[in-house]
């Protein structure tokens, strides 16, 4: 499943694969949060580590971030002309799911060595 897991660029916010991408990351955290809790087998975070998908979920983070800065107004009268709220509540939790699910993952030691390692080349 985290394999999956890829960087947007802002044109992409609030598309169908951001969405699907938004989903599987409230999944990944909710089961990265049941498995530290119960402390049994960390398999989502295991597969995060594997993969380097940390510095994605923290790529898109800083993307969020971007998007609300640079967009917001715009994207605030897209939302009011919206006949559905599902969008905004998705841009909005979307920045929130992200640090919760970082925050498990600063837990582990090799979460940290793949932010030392791939920090360099994202500053770049």
């Amino acid at each position: 499943m985290t394999q999956s897991l890829k960087i947007f660029v802002p044109n992409e916010i609030l598309s169908v694969q951001w969405f699907q991408q938004h989903a599987l990351i409230e999944k990944l955290n909710m089961q990265a949060h049941a498995s530290a809790k119960s402390g049994h087998d960390e398999f989502v975070v295991e597969s995060i580590s594997r993969e380097s998908k940390a510095i994605v979920l923290l790529q898109n983070l800083l993307l969020i971030d971007f998007v609300k800065v640079r967009l917001c107004p715009r994207l605030l009268k897209a939302f009011a002309d919206s006949p559905t709220s599902l969008r905004a509540n998705a841009f909005v939790t979307n920045e929130s799911v992200i640090l919760n699910f970082l925050q498990v993952l600063c837990f582990h030691a090799s979460t940290i060595q793949d932010f030392n390692e791939s920090l360099g080349e994202f500053i770049d």
